[in-house]
């Protein structure tokens, strides 16, 4: 199909928008058939955002089909078999059979003279689903779990996300488990900690503070992170030690960056701290957190006058920039 063909096609179905919802049920019953992939993708967006629930059963009858040993030739990039899984999802659809097919979907397209996988979004958006299906909380786990070690990041993260999101003691084990056995990313140690903080606030920082020691530091940025988040006031005292231990530059100003998310009030004087304190370029990093916090208003004169003692050109600027920007 030509590239202006496409483009008129999909004019029509985006008209549809407008359409009554008998004219639009029926025309997307056919552009979800069309030989086209990326039309059948726009066609369930379509679907969703119009929250056309009588379209489910073609929803899965055309995804069904796009499955199979000629997926990445009538499915390249995976285009609609996402765009279907979000669209069941957005429509409510309870049954996990299709989510699970495709939280388990390796499609292996050639790109550069190798084969790459292309589904590892479609199993992103299958184990968010999987979470709101009539799935029992031991089958949901049970389906997830080998994808705490899938070969992309991407999937990790949103497994473990969706695993947290199912909540319960389980679930928190397995996360618990996950962090200790480590990750090559570290952003994927650091989803497991920050829903470790969420589901377990009592007993997070016990859990969490010993990784602040760890031999990676980009574990021990992500740990500090996340109890940045916590509401326990010595998950904060642990932040403020490790801030004072030997660091990179790019790791102490990631977490004086995180700072800024901060629920505790006792985060305003930690930021204060760096403000007065030597390192001119973290104090202006402190000074953005500060004016990106919920502390905001509290903070405003107390950070002007550690400002103002430090007597540094570039911090007054950066303040008035951040506090005072229509001044």
């Amino acid at each position: 199909m030509s590239a202006g063909r496409l483009e008129t096609r999909l004019e029509r179905l985006r008209a549809l928008r407008d359409a009554d919802a008998a004219t639009r049920v029926a025309a997307l019953r056919r552009a979800l058939r069309d030989p086209s992939n990326y039309l059948a993708a726009k066609a369930a967006e379509l679907a969703a955002a119009c929250g056309d629930g009588a379209l489910v059963p073609d929803l899965l009858e055309v995804y069904d089909a796009y499955f199979g040993e000629d997926a990445a030739q009538r499915d390249p990039q995976v285009w609609a078999k996402e765009a279907i899984a979000r669209a069941l999802r957005a429509l409510g659809h309870r049954d996990p059979a299709a989510f699970v097919r495709g939280l388990h979907h390796v499609q292996l397209e050639p790109v550069w003279g190798k084969l790459v996988d292309a589904a590892p979004n479609l199993r992103c958006v299958c184990a968010q689903a999987l979470v709101d299906t009539d799935l029992s909380t031991a089958a949901a786990l049970r389906e997830l779990l080998p994808h705490v070690v899938d070969a992309f990041a991407v999937v990790r993260v949103e497994v473990i996300n969706a695993i947290a999101q199912i909540g319960g003691e389980e679930a928190a084990l397995l996360l618990r488990l996950k962090a200790l056995c480590g990750d090559p990313n570290a952003e994927v140690i650091g989803a497991c900690f920050a829903a470790v903080v969420e589901h377990e606030p009592s007993a997070a920082t016990a859990f969490i503070q010993p990784f602040l020691a760890a031999h990676a530091e980009d574990v021990a940025v992500e740990a500090a992170g996340a109890l940045v988040l916590s509401r326990d006031p010595d998950a904060l005292d642990a932040v403020r030690a490790f801030l004072h231990s030997e660091l990179s530059r790019d790791a102490r100003e990631a977490v004086v960056t995180v700072c800024a998310g901060s629920p505790q009030p006792a985060v305003t004087e930690l930021l204060l701290e760096i403000v007065a304190g030597t390192d001119a370029g973290l104090a202006e990093r402190a000074v953005r957190a500060l004016a990106q916090s919920r502390f905001r208003q509290q903070a405003r004169e107390r950070a002007r006058a550690a400002v103002e003692r430090s007597r540094n050109v570039t911090l007054r600027t950066v303040y008035a920039d951040v506090f005072e920007p229509d001044a």
